[in-house]
């Protein structure tokens, strides 16, 4: 039998709101992507809603959560391309539960806890023996206002401006923030060096909230590309930071 690309880690409520979700861990099948290298992906997913009929009914709060670019529609990640196959694949019977060779088998890879979904939807067990499973991890997480201090073990602060980043650090969070071309980076700030290809996230693995203990910078990195989601992100930030409404930019949810 052909070795599966991913395996289920995990099916049960979410730590958000309790509906049925999934968690799947693709890329077994070593590839290598231009930013992320060779690592892993995990996708978080609800068990029973297509990713891109989730975000349009607004169902994707049970693996998102509050996180603003959910709201704004200028989420980085096309619903259409990875979590799209992957739920079909998930659909189609396609990965079969992890078992103890398939751990072994990751000890020596690294991770990217969170490729789609917020790690903050998968119960603190089942997240810190995956973390557990593999060599290093990178993850982000929108939900740090909330009661996710675990999250700082291994996950960063998604953040979208200094007040923010203010925020999540004296809540114990190391931050990762996006700014905008010519924005002034803080004294504990520095450029994310997969940008401009001097890394990949491989064998970068700055990205890991504190696991491996002490304090270090927090990088960011400037808001790049000319998709309509980066350029509704860009008006958004424009007119936030001028605080004038830009309601009328948000997308529209279907009942």
């Amino acid at each position: 039998m052909a070795k599966p690309n991913g395996v289920i880690v995990y099916e049960g409520p979410s730590e958000l709101d309790g509906e049925p979700i999934v968690v799947i861990v693709t890329g077994l099948k070593r590839t290598a992507n231009r930013k992320t290298g060779s690592m892993l992906s995990s996708w978080i997913l609800l068990q029973n809603t297509p990713p891109c009929d989730a975000a349009k009914q607004g169902a994707d709060v049970s693996i998102c959560g509050d996180c603003k670019h959910r709201e704004w529609g200028t989420c980085y990640v096309n619903l259409g391309h990875s979590p799209y196959n992957v739920y079909k694949a998930y659909k189609r019977g396609s990965y079969p539960i992890a078992d103890i060779n398939v751990i072994r088998s990751i000890a020596d890879r690294t991770l990217r806890v969170g490729s789609y979904g917020d790690p903050a939807a998968v119960p603190e067990p089942v997240l810190r023996h995956l973390v557990r499973a593999v060599k290093g991890v990178t993850g982000y997480t929108h939900q740090w206002r909330k009661s996710t201090k675990h999250l700082a073990n291994y996950c960063m602060a998604s953040v979208d401006s200094i007040a923010e980043a203010k925020r999540a650090k004296a809540l114990g969070f190391r931050t990762f923030r996006i700014i905008l071309e010519g924005e002034e980076l803080l004294d504990d700030e520095y450029y994310c060096p997969a940008l401009d290809g001097k890394a990949t996230c491989d064998n970068c693995l700055s990205c890991n909230g504190y696991a491996n203990g002490g304090d270090r910078k927090n990088p960011v990195i400037v808001l790049h590309g000319s998709s309509y989601k980066v350029r509704r992100y860009k008006r958004i930030m424009e007119l936030r930071n001028q605080k004038k409404g830009f309601k009328h930019l948000l997308p529209q949810r279907s009942v």
